[in-house]
């Protein structure tokens, strides 16, 4: 829909690991978008890189990306989605935000 655009697509570094394995369609997302993996957990930029390596082995693509350290990233959006998680935990802008719009609820 936009060929002019560059797109990017955000996501925690405990998704990385699930897209080989789990995302149809993948090699052409990684055609089309560069991944900005914010760190979650203890996992570091030399994991995410070594996994986005092994992505790029798999699927004969490269993969664009970039880590970004994420600070209080303590709340997957699965968690919530699934319910196992109070809304009224998270940073209350996000929360707010959740809410307004009706996300994962």
């Amino acid at each position: 829909h936009y060929p002019d655009a560059k797109l990017f697509m955000l996501m925690g570094s405990d998704v990385v690991g699930t897209l080989s394995g789990r995302w149809p369609g993948l090699t052409e997302l990684l055609e089309h978008v560069e991944f900005i993996v914010g760190l979650r957990n203890s996992d570091t930029p030399a994991m995410v890189a070594e996994k986005m390596i092994e992505i790029t082995r798999a699927t004969k693509t490269p993969v664009a990306f970039h880590v970004v350290d994420v600070p209080h990233a303590t709340v997957a959006a699965t968690t919530i989605r699934m319910g196992s998680h109070e809304v009224s935990d998270i940073d209350p802008l996000v929360a707010d935000y959740i809410r307004a719009h009706d996300l994962y609820i």
